[in-house]
């Protein structure tokens, strides 16, 4: 009797890990420290291969991020350097409205990222960097004193600025407030002036009848 009941135990246990495989724990969302960065030749521009290693966070009272011990390199990528183009980068920048001095960029070196796991065709693990790539640069030509906006503007001389807008300065500008000024709009400024119209002025003060 104890020998059929082990035997039919048995031959159960057998049977279910037949058809019941256990699946081995999965590696779950890490946290890690980006060491080096790899431009990819080929795949799309401004791509990069990162070395990784696994990383934690430190107790109080400061709660520093760290290398784990007897942690070790993993590779990784950027999942938004994956839909790089040429067209487009970082999630949908067009690449022609990027301004002039600006490009995408790698992750900086000691960067701690989040990172997921993933098989790939070969069957090699890797880590996809969750992350939106970065757009940084500088403006190539900062503006200058005293050209600014010279493409737009008068250069800001003094002595011919907006000369093109006005009477040139010097001594005929808006010349109604002198004397002889606009000379070609009426009679020539001397002791005679409008002597058709009025009696001439024979001294001086010239339009005395009117000022």
């Amino acid at each position: 009797m104890y020998r059929n009941q082990y035997t039919f135990r048995r031959e159960k246990d057998l049977d279910r890990a037949a058809r019941f495989r256990e699946e081995p724990a999965g590696i779950e969302t890490q946290l890690m420290k980006v060491t080096s960065a790899t431009a990819l030749a080929s795949g799309g521009p401004f791509r990069f291969l990162y070395t990784l290693y696994f990383a934690e966070i430190a107790g109080s009272p400061n709660y520093l991020p760290q290398l784990r011990a007897n942690t070790y390199p993993n590779i990784g990528f950027s999942v938004s350097e994956l839909s790089n183009t040429g067209s487009y980068y970082s999630y949908g920048v067009a690449n022609g409205n990027i301004p002039a001095g600006f490009q995408p960029r790698q992750i900086p070196l000691n960067t701690y990222v989040l990172a997921v796991p993933h098989r790939a065709q070969t069957g090699t693990l890797y880590w996809l960097i969750v992350n939106t790539q970065a757009i940084d640069g500088t403006c190539e030509a900062p503006l200058v004193g005293d050209t600014d906006y010279g493409t737009l503007l008068m250069p800001t001389a003094l002595d011919d600025e907006y000369g093109t807008f006005d009477a040139p300065e010097g001594d005929t500008d808006y010349g109604t407030i002198n004397l002889s000024d606009f000379g070609t709009f009426a009679n020539p400024a001397n002791d005679g002036d409008y002597q058709t119209i009025t009696n001439p002025y024979t001294n001086t003060v010239d339009y005395g009848a009117i000022i």
